[in-house]
């Protein structure tokens, strides 16, 4: 399954045996960037990008706030011995 996993994230339209299961979950994403609304000048938002780096590896947290998203993560699971749509 992790192979088949694995070959899922590279391409989702790899070909799935038929002893496993197509799901779908839900995978929140986090990126420490400045928001593109902001009127900034861009040498401001390259100074806090490299200050929020320099924060990250050092200290290990983040000065900027993260923006976060849903990716949809298509994975195989084993397909249950009874499954009632087959019937």
């Amino acid at each position: 399954m992790r192979l088949f996993n694995k070959k899922l994230k590279e391409d989702p339209d790899t070909p799935i045996p038929d002893n496993l299961k197509v799901v779908y979950d839900k995978e929140v994403k986090f990126e420490y960037k400045l928001p593109d609304y902001l009127p900034l000048p861009e040498s401001y938002k390259n100074s806090m990008m490299v200050l929020d780096d320099l924060f990250a590896e050092v200290l290990g947290l983040h000065v900027i706030e993260p923006i976060s998203r849903v990716e949809k993560i298509k994975r195989v699971v084993p397909k249950p011995k009874f499954d009632p749509k087959n019937l």
